[in-house]
Order: structure tokens, then C-alpha cells, then sequence
């Protein structure tokens, strides 16, 4: 199901687990939010209306993800997405919506997104002390990636072409 809570003032830390069916957690009422974390979800999880301010965590999952976020409307927005074991495979999609420069920091284990939907992004940065693997082959919109701050490593495949990375 999905949750949209009327009102969430002043809680910093929000964490979910979504289990068993589908579910959009609907964050557009919540105020004085500085970090969300998806963890152990085993059925796909959707995370809407964030600010770009707010850390976002996916960790221990091998299943589909989706982040939107609110007030993405230009074409300069940035967010970072810290990721944890997770073990998506082929087909399994991160959605991340709206924003043009995306930041993945793989911490505490490797982890594997199976493919990285990020239809606006043109630069992808990966930091980090683990590995990110993107499974499948990165969005022909993503031109530029800099992994030159990550000390884990990175393994993607290119989906574009005239690719610049560091």
C-alpha cells in the first residue's frame, strides 16, 4: 500500500522496510526531515516528494527502488543516494527522478544496482569506500561519470556514447 502521512513535524530520521506488497511512502507533509533510509525492503519501494537536502539511504535489498524528489524543476538539481549491500540483478531497477547530477556513495558493502533509471541525469558521480556496480548499461543521457573520489571502485557499462569519465 502506500502512506501519506497528514502531518511529520520535526522528526529528523525517518527509516522504512517495505514488505510483502509494493508500496510509495509519500514524504510531501513532512518537515525538519534530514534523513531517510529504505532498508531490508522485500517488495519494491517507492520514496516521493523529498527535498534535495535530504540524505537518502537504500541499503540491503535486492529489489526495485524509486526516488522522487520535489522542487526538481530546473536543470542544474543535485542529490546523493547512499547505497549499502544491495544486490539487485539484471532488469531490477533504481529510479531516481528529476535530478541531473547524481551522486551514488557506495558505504559499509559493495553494492549492485541492477539498472540505474535516471532519466534527467547527465553527470553521475560515485563516491565512496565500496564498490558500485551498475548490472545493466547506464542511461544513454548520463555523458559524464567522475569515480574519482571513490576508493571502493566502480564497474559499469556504457549505454551512450562521447562518455567523458574520471
Amino acid at each position: 500500500g502506500s502512506v501519506t502521512p497528514a502531518s511529520m513535524l520535526n522528526i529528523e530520521n525517518f527509516t522504512a522496510t517495505v514488505t510483502t506488497n509494493a508500496s510509495t511512502i509519500d514524504l510531501a507533509n513532512a518537515t525538519g526531515l534530514t534523513a531517510v533510509s529504505l532498508t531490508g525492503a522485500t517488495a519494491a519501494a517507492t520514496l516521493s516528494n523529498i527535498a534535495t537536502s535530504v540524505a537518502v539511504t537504500l541499503r540491503d535489498s535486492a529489489v526495485a527502488h524509486t526516488v522522487t524528489y520535489s522542487g526538481v524543476t530546473g536543470a542544474a538539481d543535485a542529490a546523493t543516494v547512499d547505497v549499502m549491500n544491495m544486490s539487485q540483478g539484471t532488469g531490477v531497477a533504481t529510479t531516481i527522478a528529476g535530478i541531473e547530477t547524481l551522486t551514488i556513495n557506495a558505504t559499509s558493502s559493495d553494492s549492485a544496482l541492477g539498472t540505474l533509471t535516471a532519466a534527467a541525469t547527465t553527470t553521475l558521480n560515485v563516491t565512496g569506500d565500496k564498490e558500485l556496480t551498475v548490472v545493466d548499461n547506464l542511461g544513454s543521457t548520463i555523458l559524464t561519470v567522475d569515480g574519482s573520489t571513490s576508493t571502493g571502485g566502480m564497474d559499469l557499462d556504457f549505454g551512450g556514447t562521447n562518455i567523458t569519465v574520471t
